[in-house]
């Protein structure tokens, strides 16, 4: 495990799906701050972001999705927030299939619906490994 910088991570992440996301109308923005970090696998969480945010862009029209992170107590949380989805509701369904991978790094995903059209998808990770 070596330390994953997020905002880094994401600005590459951002690069690669800006092509989609401008097909889409939608906007991303990279709110991390520069030294939150995850102890993991890098290629590991780059494939959860990567979908997440494929998964996000593909749902979204005209919107504008922003990336978040902040820690509490022993926990990393990465939220994946858009204004505009148009399948609120469904894409929930769609982002757990990397339900499994995240688990894999003992992480969880979690969904807010904050109005009828908004979405905002809750990575959380343990900054400490528990002792068995």
């Amino acid at each position: 495990m070596r330390k994953v910088l997020l905002h880094q991570l994401v600005s590459r992440i951002i690069t690669e799906v800006s092509e989609e996301a401008t097909r889409r109308g939608c906007c991303i923005v990279n709110e991390l701050a520069r030294d939150i970090y995850l102890e993991a696998d890098e290629t590991m969480v780059e494939t959860v972001l990567v979908k997440l945010l494929d998964n996000t862009i593909h749902s979204s029209c005209n919107g504008c999705i922003r990336i978040t992170a902040s820690v509490e107590d022993d926990t990393a949380l990465i939220k994946i927030s858009d204004n505009n989805s148009d399948y609120s509701r469904y894409i929930s369904g769609k982002m757990n299939k990397v339900q499994p991978l995240i688990k894999k790094m003992n992480g969880d995903i979690n969904f807010e619906f904050t109005a009828r059209a908004s979405i905002s998808i809750i990575l959380s990770f343990p900054l400490k490994k528990k002792a068995a």
